[in-house]
């Protein structure tokens, strides 16, 4: 098993099966890692990532392609804080916004860097939620890079938080040179795309 060989630093999970990936349980004490840069490259549930990150207590940098909404209610008692943690990215997160602030606020309060791009629930445009949770619980935080993209169909709808959109450009934002964009984008199927951005002042 992987958790058993000690001088392993680095590792890439690949589940290219079309049957579901098989979770694992939380790990025992006796079942640690020490991986430090831990890269999974496929779908999984955010209660399926919590169970893996259970085993690499040394990580420092985590990468994920795809976070899908959990299959069960999270228990804030079973993320477990990893203290090395610095830099989190999520290709493609389609958790509950609820969900990855409760594992946000509890896995790792040193996060220098977040890249997150998302869709579906618009309460990740909540510019009030991202900044309480960056002031009061990722004090570390330096980078962050969030998109979040619209699709312009029949079904589209405003929101309040979409009418409130400008509080990302409050000088929560500013002081911090985090910048606000929003742009229409045609993707492969030939669909409007509203996106959401936040990116750094260097990347202008």
């Amino acid at each position: 098993m992987i958790v058993k060989l000690p001088m392993l630093k680095y590792n890439k999970l690949s589940f290219n099966s079309l049957e579901s990936f098989i979770p694992i349980p939380i790990a025992t004490t006796e079942q640690f890692s020490s991986i430090k840069d831990l890269i999974i490259d496929h779908c999984c549930t955010l209660d399926e990532l919590i169970a893996i990150l259970s085993y690499t207590p040394k990580l420092c940098r985590l990468t994920c392609r795809q976070i899908n909404e959990s299959k069960k209610n999270i228990l804030k008692d079973t993320v477990n804080v990893i203290s090395s943690l610095t830099r989190i990215s999520i290709t493609k997160c389609y958790a509950e916004y609820d969900e990855l602030e409760m594992f946000l606020t509890k896995i790792s309060p040193q996060v220098q860097v977040l890249r997150i791009n998302t869709l579906k629930d618009v309460t990740y445009l909540d510019a009030n939620r991202w900044a309480r949770i960056i002031s009061q619980n990722l004090l570390e935080l330096n980078t962050f890079e969030f998109q979040y993209n619209d699709l312009i169909d029949e079904d589209f709808k405003t929101t309040v938080y979409h009418e409130l959109i400008n509080r990302f450009n409050s000088s929560f934002w500013i002081k911090r040179k985090w910048f606000f964009k929003i742009s229409i984008q045609t993707d492969s199927w030939d669909d409007n795309v509203i996106v959401y951005s936040i990116f750094p002042y260097r990347f202008i």
